[in-house]
């Protein structure tokens, strides 16, 4: 698969890499390379705070995108301008979804408001947007063949 990006909308220099492993192995996928790579090119709404990437495996398919689902990657990038890249780096071929927020008062979560709504904006793959509720796996969900992936999120 080939690494691209929309030209038109510059994006951070900062990245940040993923440093622990996800081994699918134990799911009976294929074993991750150093070249297997998930990159999230993430739209923020300001320069504000920070960005928080995570990436979900089929364990967590029933408690998506909440607190409880325990990601197997998290990267954090620093804010610098509106656009940011969260790279998953050494990802092993399989099925996954990403969830995405702008923690822009730095306190390291995502803050709700009542009945437990985001107050801080978030995203996640395929740029699910449901009326009612969290997004669904199912709606979020990819298919990573392994090598490297780009996805576009807005938040």
């Amino acid at each position: 698969m080939r690494l691209t990006r929309n030209v038109s909308q510059p994006l951070s220099l900062c990245a940040a890499i993923a440093i622990g492993g996800s081994s699918g192995s134990a799911h009976g996928q294929a074993a991750p390379t150093a070249t297997s790579n998930i990159v999230v090119n993430v739209r923020a709404k300001s320069a504000r705070g920070a960005v928080v990437c995570r990436l979900y495996g089929v364990e967590s398919e029933r408690t998506f995108p909440r607190r409880a689902a325990q990601p197997r990657m998290t990267t954090r990038v620093r804010l610098t301008s509106a656009n940011a890249v969260c790279v998953f780096a050494g990802v092993a071929p399989g099925a996954y979804a990403v969830g995405v927020y702008q923690d822009e008062n730095d306190n390291g979560q995502l803050d709700t408001g009542i009945f437990g709504i985001p107050v801080e904006p978030m995203g996640v793959s395929n740029n699910v947007r449901p009326l009612l509720g969290p997004p669904s796996f199912a709606d979020a969900r990819f298919q990573f063949a392994g090598g490297q992936r780009a996805l576009d999120v807005r938040l």
